[in-house]
């Protein structure tokens, strides 16, 4: 019954839609109400029961995008606008399932329902001051008003928090929400302002202490202060400050300070000497997709060991950070060297710049790296802590560098040598392997080797 309730809400949506003849009043039409949907979850048995309707419509909304099927919802350009909504969805119940938080879905989709459908209306129509990506004041302010709204009503009922807790929680949460909508662009909203609200929401309400302001008030001035140096973009700083909170909350403060750590670190050497590195990759700025090669394994870490209660899972999380920083060191540090540059496999000379090349100043300079951010662990983890994620944080440099060079996609410049970027074909490694997918290969992989040595 709950599913035939679910489909036919669903459709009856879609089918009133297809009679109004503005396209982009029935696509929010359809985007406002569709999100209702989660009042319908209390008919199901259970939240992993309920799986099964945001699943359906990934496939169908994927089916539709590609093939045009329902019109109604599908805009005339390339955003995935209506996969991510369903995808987001699928995410957001099997969390609240995972963690036995009915707000977190609450919370994030009626945000993304209401906010970012409402603000599609009324910024076009009454917004005449613009922000960032063409999106209004009127625009951004709605999701924020919304959020506020919906984050306040939903913490109240589904928890027992005292005020100041709800209060901060839902001010906080509607900040961000409006900055994640502000931000996104291509329809990549209806993914990043539904997780992101709730997960925000839900960890901090949950975790509320002085301990986490403390921490989110000294990496949001972080994340300020990198992207006016430019060394991070508006988009990574989204992607940064939820994985900060993932690890405060669901980690230890260790592992948390470790992530900062890992960015102070990997920002400032990427300062040094610019003007050399910019001739092998202009781009020095992190986006989300690079911040979030380097911190996905750590998140999902740190999500099983909140489970399992083991805290040797929190020590390989902070070695896998110092993995990442050993590599951005070796590879920021050692372009400026005067060094061969050479194969890790071969030992013969690649050009200067190549990902996966080597010097053995960039060797020395990874393990520095590695060296730094393990001091973290001597509190908490002693001096065999500290040799156990050196030793796994230079390792990863090298695992690192042996993908770069093997399976990392190659091309010719115009003198005939290899190159990690060009219009051209493919001329070695994997066509879909870029650098950001090495970095998350490498890491997972430091992952999975530390922990087996650990057991």
């Amino acid at each position: 019954m709950a599913y035939l309730i679910s489909f036919s809400f669903i459709f009856i949506v879609i089918g009133i839609a297809a009679f109004i003849k503005d396209k982009e009043l029935s696509r929010k039409f359809i985007h406002i109400l569709v999100g209702n949907w989660v009042f319908l979850l209390p008919l199901f048995d259970s939240y992993l029961h309920a799986l099964i309707v945001p699943f359906l419509f990934v496939i169908i909304n994927t089916l539709s995008y590609r093939f045009n099927i329902i019109k109604a919802m599908e805009r005339e350009d390339d955003s995935k606008g209506t996969i991510y909504y369903s995808v987001s969805l699928f995410i957001l119940v099997f969390l609240s399932y995972l963690f036995n938080q009915p707000m977190l879905t609450y919370i994030g989709v009626l945000t993304m329902a209401y906010g970012d459908g409402l603000a599609a209306l009324l910024g076009p129509k009454y917004g005449k001051t613009l922000l960032y990506h063409k999106k209004s004041v009127v625009g951004s302010l709605t999701v924020v008003i919304v959020s506020f709204i919906v984050t306040f009503l939903s913490l109240t009922y589904f928890s027992e928090f005292k005020l100041v807790t709800i209060l901060v929680t839902t001010l906080l949460t509607a900040l961000f929400s409006g900055f994640i909508e502000l931000v996104s662009e291509n329809g990549l909203d209806n993914l990043t302002l539904p997780i992101g609200s709730g997960i925000v929401a839900t960890l901090i309400g949950s975790n509320f202490s002085s301990g986490l302001i403390i921490y989110l008030v000294f990496s949001i001035l972080l994340v300020t202060y990198a992207y006016k140096k430019k060394s991070i973009t508006l988009d990574g700083i989204v992607v940064a400050l939820i994985t900060a909170i993932i690890l405060y909350t669901l980690g230890k403060a260790p592992l948390a300070y470790a992530l900062l750590l890992f960015f102070i670190f990997g920002s400032g050497v990427s300062k040094i000497a610019n003007k050399v590195k910019k001739k092998f990759d202009p781009s020095t700025q992190r986006n989300y997709k690079q911040v979030l090669s380097n911190s996905l394994p750590v998140s999902l870490l740190t999500l099983v060991s909140s489970y399992t209660n083991n805290p040797n899972l929190l020590l390989l999380g902070i070695a896998v950070f110092a993995g990442a920083t050993a590599d951005t060191f070796s590879s920021e540090l050692g372009t400026l060297t005067n060094q061969k540059v050479f194969s890790p496999l071969s030992g013969k000379k690649v050009p200067k710049g190549l990902s996966g090349g080597v010097t053995w100043f960039g060797l020395l300079a990874g393990l520095i790296g590695s060296v730094l951010l393990s001091l973290i662990t001597l509190y908490d983890y002693g001096f065999k802590g500290f040799i156990f994620s050196t030793l796994l944080g230079f390792t990863n440099s090298l695992i690192d560098s042996v993908l770069g060079i093997t399976l990392q996609r190659k091309y010719l410049d115009e003198n005939n040598e290899l190159t990690d970027k060009g219009d051209g074909p493919v001329v070695q490694g994997l066509s879909w392997m870029s650098n950001n997918k090495v970095n998350l290969f490498s890491l997972s992989l430091t992952l999975i080797l530390g922990y087996l040595i650990l057991h």
